[in-house]
């Protein structure tokens, strides 16, 4: 059922003032926050929202005096959490947030007082355009798609981001029916089709854009719907996510808790079915991260109890003793590292223990995906964009397998992608479990043992159909029972004729002349010491 809007909006008891963009304040770092791994030469700072706290009163204290004490220190309440006991407020114009803290803290009925933190969408700068979604061969996808492609129950993946460009054309037949939500004002409302900035349609694209459509690139998720939660201000960032002049292209803790609150009241509804939040989202360059803030928590531990999933980006810090980003680093949140081509660890993927206790790598260096204006962008590169991969590939387990736990010891889909993943060095502060391997983990979800999977999967190649003005090169998938030495491709016509023969796993569409290939369906045949399989390719020109 589809909540209407006062269901939505039973998350907000009061809102008083409309939220402005934010500006940034620096606050120093407790002295046993984390700091990125590093210790500052000087004190380290966190970035917060000026002018803003967030703040828990005792329970006998009334809405009228909550009002009164915090119209006397020269504020005023922005938004309540009833729900969460919590109440976001705007400290005195001018004021600093240190010194608004102190009054707060002091203040007759006050239980605590915390920051509005700032996050970032997580970013590297980019290579190169990368024309071939390699990141499929990497997890196994086609052998995946084998198991689930997402249709058989209904998930969403809700991308807590900078928005979703709404027509865009992989994209449009994809967003749910609440496809497109704002959560920057308090609370969220119905928003419009448009997105801050281009980071979050690159990761929803990776997630689920439409595939085998013939259109442009695929997502991992077929099934799945998408979700906007822009909790992005349109007026804060330029289209490639940085700051426009005077304004910082950031959120906020409260944006982010408004966002996996809206999405408590869909979790397992007939519109949405199993819910799987992505956050690819980070500390500010430049500032210290502290710890997990408590409302950013209690939402957290809320939406888990609910049965939502969540993912996070780990972050873009690189190497270090512990350069986790918050939200990865919450309890509950399975944070995502991030591999490159060569299944090595990504110079720029962030560390910690919080990804080799709860997390998982995948591809995030040199992706492609949709962007802005209907288009599609290579070269794509960070946590960011590894993270809707494992969310994509959790979708397709709770598509698989309805009833999967999410929370507590007994996660199944954490311990599924993080039991089925492949262990391809680096240790588990930089790679966590190992590299997500989406053929295992729905060959475990589907089977519920690993046990004789090896040769079950048949070759694969991708795109398929090989649409040549679209898609300059096939890969190959060989599924495990077939991998051994001297492997080798033979690409016949359906008359038997041998039309090339390639001793890689990437064809170019052309015949043994150098010509490309006419337009029909194409047998390939995999054989290698260990053994040989076939499979069939479509080529359109």
């Amino acid at each position: 059922m589809r909540p209407s809007g006062p269901v939505a909006l039973a998350l907000l008891a009061l809102l008083c003032v409309p939220a402005s963009a934010i500006r940034v304040e620096r606050l120093p770092l407790p002295a046993l926050a984390k700091v990125r791994g590093v210790v500052p030469a000087a004190p380290a700072f966190e970035a917060v929202a000026a002018e803003e706290a967030i703040v828990w009163f005792d329970a006998s204290v009334s809405t009228a005096q909550r009002t009164a004490l915090i119209a006397g220190i020269g504020g005023r309440i922005i938004q309540e959490q009833p729900a969460y006991g919590w109440v976001h407020v705007g400290l005195a114009a001018g004021s600093s947030v240190s010194d608004g803290l102190t009054a707060l803290r002091s203040a007759p009925g006050v239980l605590r007082a915390e920051p509005n933190r700032v996050y970032a969408a997580v970013r590297a700068p980019n290579d190169p355009f990368f024309a071939s979604q390699y990141h499929f061969n990497k997890i196994d996808a086609p052998a995946a798609w084998e198991f689930e492609v997402g249709t058989s129950c209904l998930t969403t993946i809700a991308i807590i981001d900078t928005g979703i460009e709404g027509t865009h054309p992989d994209l449009q037949a994809k967003l749910a029916s609440l496809a497109h939500q704002e959560c920057v004002t308090p609370g969220c409302a119905p928003d419009a089709p448009v997105a801050a900035c281009e980071h979050g349609t690159a990761v929803a694209g990776l997630a689920a854009a439409a595939t085998d459509n013939g259109s442009q690139v695929a997502g991992l998720s077929w099934g799945s719907q998408l979700l906007s939660m822009r909790v992005f201000d349109t007026a804060d960032c330029n289209s490639d996510c940085g700051d426009k002049a005077g304004q910082s292209c950031a959120t906020s803790d409260a944006r982010i808790v408004d966002a996996l609150a809206f999405l408590g009241n869909l979790q397992n509804t007939a519109a949405y079915g199993r819910i799987v939040a992505n956050m690819s989202l980070g500390c500010l360059p430049g500032f210290g991260c502290a710890a997990c803030s408590v409302p950013l928590q209690t939402v957290i531990d809320a939406a888990l109890a609910k049965g939502i999933v969540i993912v996070a980006a780990a972050g873009n810090d690189g190497p270090g003793d512990d350069t986790m980003n918050v939200p990865a680093s919450c309890p509950g949140v399975i944070p995502i590292g991030a591999t490159d081509i060569n299944d090595a660890v990504a110079s720029f993927s962030s560390r910690g223990s919080d990804l080799a206790n709860n997390g998982l790598s995948a591809p995030g260096d040199g992706l492609t995906s949709t962007s802005l204006g209907g288009t599609t962008k290579g070269g794509l590169r960070g946590t960011s964009f590894a993270s809707p991969l494992v969310s994509a590939a959790a979708a397709l387990v709770l598509s698989a397998k309805p009833t999967a736990t999410v929370n507590g010891s007994t996660n199944e889909v954490k311990n599924i992608l993080r039991g089925t993943a492949d262990n391809v060095g680096g240790g588990a502060n930089a790679c966590g479990a190992g590299r997500l391997n989406a053929f295992r983990a729905l060959r475990y979800t589907v089977k519920g043992t690993l046990a004789g999977f090896d040769g079950e999967a048949k070759p694969i190649a991708f795109p398929n159909p090989f649409r040549v003005s679209q898609a300059g090169l096939v890969s190959f998938a060989v599924p495990p029972s077939l991998q051994g030495s001297g492997v080798k491709i033979k690409i016949y016509a359906l008359d038997g004729q041998l039309v090339r023969e390639i001793t890689g796993l990437i064809w170019d569409g052309k015949n043994i002349d150098g010509g490309l290939v006419a337009s029909g369906t194409y047998v390939f045949q995999v054989s290698s010491s260990g053994g040989r399989g076939r499979g069939r390719l479509a080529v359109i020109r």
